[in-house]
């Protein structure tokens, strides 16, 4: 097959996949589940930098919190961002800026897949069909439901670049597994990519021993030949672990929890007991029913994936296995255990004593996405491969092969009966399937652009009864509006997925009601500070200051002048609800808020955004002390007068990080897409 007849049939396919799930790419479906998390933090991210700030705090997350929880959640120094950023800048709703972003993005893993195949399988065809299964699958519904785009992609791409490094050393190459390095420590938890990364590499060691010599020697070679940018790249992979490892330690110190995740017991924030794990798992994600029948009750959280995957594992068991074969067998099983501690509760406690980053890994079932299932769809490829090459030269050959394939269509029939199969699709696939491989056999003739057709029959009725069913269930779409009032606190009370230490001590102490009382306006200005000891004391206190208001401010600080001589002028604080001569804001960004104040007298000015180590404050360019006041907010004395205040979040050592982060991945990818562009137009000139 050609390779433009290939192209053709890719966008026919990407038609035809974003028309079954056009409900979902068009918002009439919401998104949900974690991934609703996941979008309000993207838009967060992209939305500031298309005003040039790259939001190190987050002021619409709990009171207030540093977000680079949340840009390693996110991967934020990854330059596809740069889609939603560009979509943003010309006008483009932010939710569908995303749903842009996160279909570009998938496309790209689909497309990083079908060229590990081609490489591999040395068949556009085969590779094509893997491609198919693929998009066509729960890695395209996962898009609406949970995050694993984000390190699928690179990790595909890491691959493909590994896989043409080690056949032939080059720049281009080892500037891809760069980029891909760099996305993968800075998204999610990179513990996936290093047990996937280091699991093959023992197990090509092992099934490879022969070739590595001559691999190293290469290697070698081309350190020694390209120095220079050897250096460079190893120098920017050890710059990239600087984020995560900064919030490891932050981690270990317990400067934030997550309620959801750890224990009394957890050494770290970051860490999970072992109980915790075993609430998700690889295996028991996979409803066996649901893969052969009740079709038409699909839900989102439904692991799916096309039949004709499990057709071309069964029509391979009858093929002798290669060594590539064989390593990914073993490849696939192995995290199928690691990722399964329900299946052998026995071994899994074993691994998870003595391996510790285990410790580290709550939704074990990921490995299914990024690894297993794309794994043993490159495994069905690569058997069914095998069984076209098998040699059919008597009638006696002909004969044991179609009762092998009528014995398989058989089973097949029996899985789709007794698991309640509801649809015409399945059965339909079996019948053409085994119909054009009898006419291959037979005939020696090729019908691999039926088998095409043929792949995506099944999902295009699937994805319409899930799309159906989805629609049945109320879910509120997320408006995301980054330019709502500054005087209006429009963060969450409080999450229970993360939140400062402080914050969660505040929230266990005073109710939620009074707290959201409290902080429904940013900006409060007392007379008075009266000076509270950490503690149930000062939470109580701060409660009955709550429910009956005062006005003044409490500060755990002793150092601090008072103002006594206006304790009689109000009754209670005054909380700013919109600017007025004596208060307006100049400048409202996360990291830099800028006030201009006219009293006519001292004020304590308590912004109710979170007080942290990182910001600082200065009155007309000077710098002035900050409280912690109200028990976990920012407090600073205002002089009677004209005044401009100004609050700056300051962390050089991690804006320089990300900024060096940034600039190189763009740079990697520029010169990816530069040299990519190089190669089509050299193999154009050479035809």
């Amino acid at each position: 097959m050609k390779k433009y007849t290939i192209i053709l049939l890719f966008i026919a396919a990407v038609i035809i996949w974003f028309l079954s799930l056009n409900d979902f790419f068009t918002g009439k479906i919401p998104i949900r589940g974690d991934a609703q998390s996941y979008l309000e933090q993207t838009l967060y991210y992209a939305y500031h930098m298309t005003n040039g700030t790259f939001p190190l705090w987050n002021n619409q997350w709990a009171l207030g919190v540093q977000n680079n929880f949340f840009l390693q959640r996110i991967g934020a120094i990854n330059p596809c961002y740069l889609i939603i950023i560009a979509a943003l800048k010309i006008g483009v709703a932010p939710n569908q800026a995303y749903l842009l972003f996160i279909a570009i993005y998938h496309l790209l893993s689909i497309i990083g897949f079908y060229l590990i195949c081609k490489e591999l399988l040395k068949s556009r065809i085969l590779a094509f069909s893997g491609s198919l299964i693929l998009l066509f699958s729960t890695h395209s519904i996962n898009l609406f439901t949970t995050y694993t785009h984000l390190i699928f992609v690179p990790l595909v791409w890491f691959f493909y670049f590994l896989l043409k490094f080690t056949l032939a050393p080059k720049k281009l190459w080892l500037l891809g597994m760069t980029l891909c390095i760099s996305i993968l420590l800075n998204t999610y938890i990179p513990i996936y990519f290093l047990f996937i990364f280091i699991i093959f590499l023992i197990l090509y060691c092992a099934f490879y021993s022969a070739t590595l010599p001559s691999i190293f020697k290469n290697f070698f070679q081309f350190s020694q030949k390209n120095l220079v940018t050897s250096l460079v790249c190893l120098i920017f992979i050890i710059c990239s672990s600087v984020p995560v490892l900064l919030l490891k330690k932050s981690g270990d110190q317990k400067n934030f929890v997550l309620p959801n995740r750890q224990d009394s017991n957890s050494v770290s924030a970051l860490t999970i007991p072992i109980k915790n794990t075993k609430q998700f798992d690889s295996v028991g994600n996979i409803y066996f029913d649901e893969q052969f029948g009740n079709y038409k009750d699909i839900q989102l959280q439904i692991s799916f994936w096309p039949i004709t995957l499990f057709i071309l594992l069964l029509l391979g068991l009858i093929t002798p296995i290669t060594r590539l074969n064989s390593l990914l067998l073993s490849w696939g099983l192995i995290l199928t255990i690691i990722s399964s501690p329900n299946l052998m509760p026995v071994i899994f406690k074993y691994l998870y004593t003595h391996i510790y980053l285990l410790h580290y890994i709550r939704m074990l079932h990921f490995f299914l996405w990024f690894a297993i299932a794309p794994i043993f769809i490159l495994l069905a490829l690569a058997q069914f491969k095998n069984l076209l090459d098998v040699p059919i030269n008597t009638k006696k050959d002909r004969f044991f092969l179609l009762i092998y394939l009528s014995a398989i269509a058989t089973l097949l029939f029996i899985l789709l009966l007794s698991n309640h199969n509801d649809l015409l699709s399945p059965p339909l696939t079996v019948i053409f399937i085994f119909g054009i491989l009898c006419l291959y056999f037979l005939k020696k003739k090729n019908f691999s652009y039926l088998l095409l057709i043929i792949i995506i029959i099944q999902p295009i009725e699937v994805f319409h009864y899930l799309s159906t069913n989805a629609k049945q269930f109320e879910y509120k779409p997320i408006l995301l509006n980054f330019t709502k009032n500054p005087f209006v606190n429009n963060s969450y009370i409080f999450e229970n997925y993360y939140a400062p230490q402080n914050q969660f001590d505040l929230v266990k102490n005073i109710t939620e009601k009074s707290l959201y009382k409290y902080s429904k306006y940013n900006f409060i200005v007392y007379d008075n500070v009266q000076t509270a000891i950490p503690g149930p004391a000062a939470y109580a206190q701060f409660k009955n200051n709550i429910d009956s208001p005062i006005n003044t401010a409490l500060i755990f600080e002793t150092n601090t002048q008072t103002n006594l001589d206006s304790l009689n002028t109000q009754k209670s604080a005054q909380f700013i609800t919109q600017a007025y001569p004596e208060f307006k804001i100049t400048k409202w960004d996360p990291m830099d808020i800028q006030i201009k104040t006219n009293f006519p007298k001292n004020k304590f000015l308590v912004f109710n955004d979170a007080n942290h180590a990182n910001w600082l404050a200065y009155i007309d360019h000077k710098k002035t002390l900050i409280f912690t006041a109200n028990l976990a907010f920012k407090g600073v004395w205002i002089p009677q007068g004209e005044h401009i205040t100004q609050f700056k979040y300051h962390n050089p050592i991690e804006q320089n990080i990300y900024f060096i982060l940034l600039i190189g991945n763009y740079f990697l990818l520029f010169i990816l897409l530069l040299s990519t562009l190089g190669l089509l137009t050299k193999k154009e000139n050479d035809r």
